[in-house]
């Protein structure tokens, strides 16, 4: 046995989970080893703490579930029948209960091939044992439909979340969806949870709020009435408790928040410890926690519990923004920038909004909206006269490639357009004074608030209706 080796093995475990910046160069200097050596004890512990997380699982998690799959086919294998057949009942059973249809299909295509039907005390038929087979690929079809229309309706949503774009109409369409037609067509717990989800999206993106409220609930009940402690719905759970709030932010109520988000915190945790090694549950619960926080705190002008929290959030999200969602990432973005900018600190915000508008992957047009409109608002605060016409031509180009310059934008650009720098104090405020007057009226007419809600135009145009802030 080299001492040595298990010796140096130890102390590079532990310098590597000290999780501070590890230097390989110092650590060879400092064990008087070679880089070949180094690189030997660095895979041997790879190897080690790989056969130790190997071994190391949640007992209904789906890695037990893929051993009891190993220990079926050895069984079967080497000709345990009586013994294969109570593991392929279990399996079954589990598989089931998870909703993991194509481990039954793997299972019971094997045990066919093998003929252990015939092994059972209570022998089955060919025929029984084929129908069974059938039925679990319905079953994985039925819901593999499901999730495949949760995704891209989920995809799709994102670039609605306004009444006057285009694609509006487009998603409640899905509603005539035939998978849509009759919750009867789900066949499976998980099938039925994924009718409901997929309906709560298909309004939350066309702004129908409380009939996404609706559903969110009727999902979150349905899998509760329906738990199994061979399926984990915490993920669902976390999903269901986000579009809820997020519909209820968006009309404007903050008691289900302050009902609701320390529920969705401690389940959160409760993901996270059973996947305390996973960055990317981290990443996930994160950008919905920091999300709603955020909506939360402009929705109530909460600046002084914002400012408590930044540099926490914003240490978070450094870490987790290359796993977090396109669409999550620019209305986090969005959060800091508008936050920042009702809490004065005007570079702060500008610097987000430049963020916001460098996520040109993200189909959340309303965000990149808010993040040009919100641009201009804070370089008018700044007086950066020089760069406003810059930016107003920057950011009529960005809403006509998006096909997001409907009147609402083109008057309130054209309307800060006018507002030169030479103006007199009192000409200036009779602009905005016109632009105030001209934003109401298609506000108004509109009946879709969402673009004030989000970045306060209204509010900042009576502002400036009394002092433009501007210096001569």
């Amino acid at each position: 046995m080299d001492i040595k080796r298990i010796y140096n093995k130890i102390l590079l475990f532990s310098e590597i989970r000290k999780g501070n910046q590890f230097d390989s160069g110092k650590f060879i200097v400092k064990q008087n080893i070679d880089r070949k050596r180094y690189n030997s004890i660095k895979y041997a512990l790879f190897q080690d703490i790989l056969a130790l997380l190997k071994n190391n699982y949640e007992k209904h998690s789906d890695i037990a579930l893929e051993n009891k799959i190993v220990e079926f086919e050895i069984l079967l294998t080497n000709g345990l029948f009586l013994k294969a057949i109570r593991k392929l009942k279990q399996i079954k059973k589990i598989a089931y209960q998870k909703c993991n249809f194509s481990v039954c299909i793997r299972v019971q295509r094997k045990a066919i091939n093998y003929r252990l039907f015939i092994h059972d005390t209570n022998p089955s038929s060919l025929e029984q044992v084929s129908k069974e087979l059938v039925e679990f690929h319905r079953l994985s079809d039925n819901l593999n439909g499901y999730v495949q229309l949760s995704d891209e309706v989920l995809n799709f949503h994102f670039s609605c979340l306004d009444k006057r774009a285009t694609n509006t109409d487009a998603i409640v369409g899905y509603l005539e969806h035939k998978l849509l037609s009759s919750e009867d067509l789900a066949l499976s717990v998980l099938a039925k949870y994924y009718f409901f989800r997929i309906k709560s999206l298909i309004y939350l993106g066309s702004n129908a709020f409380e009939k996404s409220k609706h559903f969110s609930l009727k999902a979150l009940k349905y899998l509760t009435s329906n738990a199994s402690v061979y399926r984990n719905d915490l993920w669902h759970y976390i999903k269901c408790k986000n579009n809820y709030l997020e519909a209820s932010l968006s009309l404007r109520q903050t008691i289900p928040f302050e009902e609701m988000y320390p529920e969705l915190q401690d389940i959160s945790e409760k993901r996270i410890a059973l996947n305390k090694r996973d960055t990317y549950v981290k990443a996930f619960t994160f950008q919905f926690l920091c999300n709603l926080k955020l909506r939360y705190l402009w929705l109530t002008k909460d600046t002084g519990t914002f400012l408590k929290e930044f540099e926490s959030l914003k240490k978070s999200y450094n870490k987790h923004q290359g796993l977090i969602w396109p669409s999550f990432r620019v209305e986090i973005l969005l959060g800091f920038a508008r936050l920042k900018f009702l809490s004065g600190e005007l570079n702060e915000s500008n610097m987000y909004c430049n963020l916001i508008l460098n996520e040109k992957a993200s189909p959340s047009s309303l965000y990149i909206t808010c993040g040009n409109l919100l641009r201009l608002m804070v370089n008018f605060d700044k007086n950066n006269h020089e760069l406003i016409p810059h930016l107003i031509s920057t950011s009529t180009y960005a809403l006509k490639k998006r096909d997001r310059f409907f009147q609402l934008e083109r008057t309130f650009i054209n309307g800060l357009n006018r507002i030169k720098q030479y103006h007199k104090e009192e000409r200036k405020i009779a602009l905005f004074q016109e632009l105030k007057i001209e934003m109401k009226k298609l506000l108004d007419s509109s009946g879709d608030p969402v673009l004030d809600d989000n970045i306060r135009i209204s509010e900042w145009l009576e502002g400036k209706t009394k002092n433009t802030g501007l210096a001569e």
